[in-house]
């Protein structure tokens, strides 16, 4: 492994903070699943995903909360609705495509 410039330590700390957060936020099943149902229907609102989940309102809103804070969706009011999407969909089609060649290899 190469030595590290100073230089770029502050840079490589925020990448880390970035995908700390992103791991956690993708560290719980229900949170993937309102991701993978958001790259299906490219967006829902919270009744939807609850439909999809079958998570109750306030762990939909909690959920929800933490992908958004993760970057990982945007959210946008149309009437008395919260409709989600995803931030990056690309992103996200290679996170579970690593996910899933990991699974095949072992």
């Amino acid at each position: 492994m190469t030595d590290t410039p100073q230089e770029d330590l502050p840079t490589m700390a925020a990448a880390i903070k970035n995908a700390v957060q992103l791991c956690d936020a993708m560290s719980n099943a229900p949170r993937v699943q309102i991701l993978a149902h958001l790259l299906l229907t490219h967006e829902a609102y919270a009744d939807q995903l609850r439909m999809v989940t079958g998570m109750s309102q306030p762990a939909i809103s909690q959920a929800t909360h933490i992908l958004h804070k993760a970057g990982l969706v945007r959210r946008h009011r149309r009437g008395q609705r919260t409709y989600y999407t995803l931030v990056d969909p690309h992103m996200l089609e290679q996170i579970l495509c690593m996910a899933n060649a990991r699974y095949e290899q072992s």
